[in-house]
């Protein structure tokens, strides 16, 4: 069956597909539904099992940002954006629906949302989620990033919750935890939206210090013509941010607790942001999303899949730029090391044989669950700039696991005994150590057992 959220079907044609025949019902199972809970006529509450939970009854969702989430053949998990009418101010919330109890009529159900308290604050204020982003599922289980302040945050992080109504909230990674392999005292200061969540492995951007750098952001040349035209009206010369200089990729372990760093900045690795400019344009009557939305402005998105390998192990593929080029970086396990497959600059017939002979790919991307059972899936775009050819689409890879070598400290292409005397000597060392093989900040017992399950030739 088709899933439907946000779509802009009229209610009559909703309620036919829903009130006719099994066939018909089949066709098009409506998640959410952002324009009408109730008929236009005659204000009937007609879809009740669409309208926002915990808030007044008849009461729909405006939008639904970003990408649903289905689980398990039967949950799909969303993001939505209403309106309380009493409060006369917006809300966000992180909702799920089961798609087969009651019929196909079970309500949607909440998780969390700007209604609710952060999780672990103590006194007589409590201050309640004012950001939630675009949720992960998979197992009965979903991950989002909630926040008090989407500009600047200073509460809150990735949460996980049994897809039940108002699940506990258990923490992943929280803005004031220790970042892995740096200095005791050093905490995340800001999260990204974008997570990737295989049941157990959560993968997530994060940034720490207060250290920045200014970059130009330019408007889109393509796309949405409002938008396009809207933007560059406000910034003709180009809109400038600040952009933390220490980012980095990371990968929880639900199972044990524990974090892990897969790649930082540095180390040839310059940045893992990436901007767009979205919104709905005033007085258009039109955006790049649909619905009732915000106006536009200049939003930050970071690129990672996980996925788990046997029963010990993930594997993880980003986005990052590196040198003004773009590359998907892939690395496996705890200890890996991240290394670039492909990225622009790349013969285009190295992805694909038809693409023109002399193109090369100006763009790729992967989204959160590009990377499932050893396969990713990934876009790209080549262009021949001599020609003007160019060519586009969808491809699979196949991404065997693969361990790395991260225990090889001297470089030399295997781990042997003089890899194993570098290791003893930073025995005991903390913060950043290049024998930190497991990223728990020290060197130790751990680290030493990676080593040794990595001797011999690297692979």
């Amino acid at each position: 069956a088709l899933a439907v959220a946000g779509s802009a079907f009229a209610a009559s044609e909703i309620a036919t597909a829903s009130s006719g025949t099994a066939e018909s019902r089949a066709a098009i199972v409506a998640t959410g539904y952002a324009w009408r809970v109730r008929d236009a006529a005659t204000d009937e509450l007609v879809f009740p099992w669409w309208q926002v939970p915990g808030a007044a009854e008849g009461t729909r969702f405006d939008q639904f940002p970003g990408a649903a989430s289905p689980c398990d053949a039967e949950f799909v998990v969303f993001k939505g954006n209403w309106t309380d009418a009493a409060a006369a101010t917006g809300r966000t919330g992180v909702y799920f629906r089961s798609m087969t109890a009651m019929g196909g009529m079970a309500p949607v159900q909440r998780i969390a949302d700007s209604q609710m308290p952060i999780p672990g604050q103590v006194g007589p204020v409590l201050v309640p989620f004012g950001s939630t982003a675009p949720p992960s599922a998979a197992y009965g289980q979903a991950v989002f990033l909630g926040l008090d302040n989407e500009e600047s945050p200073t509460l809150g992080g990735i949460y996980r919750a049994s897809l039940v109504p108002d699940p506990p909230l258990e923490p992943v990674a929280l803005l004031g935890d220790q970042v892995p392999g740096e200095a005791p005292g050093t905490a995340f200061t800001r999260m990204g939206e974008a997570l990737s969540f295989d049941g157990r492995w959560v993968a997530f951007w994060a940034s720490w210090g207060t250290e920045t750098r200014s970059i130009t952001l330019e408007c889109p040349v393509d796309g949405n013509s409002d938008i396009v035209k809207f933007c560059n009206e406000q910034y003709p010369d180009g809109f400038v941010v600040e952009v933390p200089v220490n980012q980095g990729f990371f990968v929880a372990d639900t199972l044990s607790g524990q974090l892990h760093a897969i790649a930082k900045t540095g180390s040839g690795i310059d940045d893992m942001m990436y901007w767009n400019f979205s919104g709905s344009p005033p007085g258009s009557g039109s955006g790049d999303e649909g619905g009732k939305q915000e106006p536009p402005r200049w939003r930050s998105a970071s690129f990672v899949a996980v996925a788990g390998v046997g029963a010990t192990t993930f594997q993880a593929v980003f986005k990052a730029r590196a040198a003004d080029d773009d590359y998907l970086y892939r690395v496996t396990g705890p200890g890996g090391v991240a290394s670039a497959f492909v990225g622009t600059g790349t013969p285009g017939t190295d992805i694909d044989a038809q693409a023109p002979a002399g193109s090369s790919v100006v763009s790729i991307g992967i989204e959160r669950d590009a990377l499932r059972g050893g396969t990713l899936a990934m876009t790209a775009s080549m262009l021949d700039e001599v020609t003007g050819e160019s060519w586009a689409g969808v491809y699979t890879a196949a991404m065997p696991a693969n361990p790395g070598c991260a225990a090889d400290l001297d470089g030399d292409g295997s781990v042997s005994g003089s890899d194993l005397g570098l290791l003893l000597a930073q025995w005991g060392c903390s913060g950043t150590c290049s024998a930190d093989l497991d990223g728990d900040g020290a060197v130790g017992g751990s680290d030493l057992g990676w080593l040794l399950a990595q001797w011999g030739p690297c692979r």
